[in-house]
């Protein structure tokens, strides 16, 4: 009978822990966010500006549009955004972010940040 206990409680744990696990840590998530950018559909518009902003490596060609500053990263720059997140992965990490929302609920976001300097972090959000 303990067994049975042992494998229902093996299963439940495995599939909570593997739904709230799609990433193993912020870099992994950068590096994905990368590979949909080389793609070239299925991404936010404003993903590449993100990306620039948390590694401060911008691409050259971008466009001022009404939404903003958009980047195009050329196939070299989008290496070169790889190459740093593997390089840094140990300086990038989450912080979490809680709002409420309209109907009083708390909620969990996400910022990913980097740390430039010891206890200086970038966002990857533009300020």
């Amino acid at each position: 009978m303990n067994r049975i206990y042992t494998y229902i409680f093996l299963i439940f744990f495995g599939v909570g822990f593997s739904q709230n696990q799609k990433y193993k840590n912020a870099a992994d998530e950068i590096i994905s966010q990368i590979e949909q950018i080389e793609k070239g559909y299925g991404y936010n518009i404003k993903l590449p500006n993100s990306i620039a902003c948390l590694t401060g490596i911008y691409p050259k060609k971008y466009d001022g549009t009404y939404v903003g500053i958009v980047y195009f990263p050329t196939s070299e720059e989008l290496k070169i955004w790889k190459n740093f997140v593997n390089e840094n992965h140990l300086k990038i990490k989450y912080k979490n972010i809680s709002e409420a929302n309209l109907d009083s609920d708390i909620f969990e976001q996400r910022e990913i940040l980097y740390e430039y300097e010891q206890g200086k972090f970038k966002s990857n959000f533009c300020k």
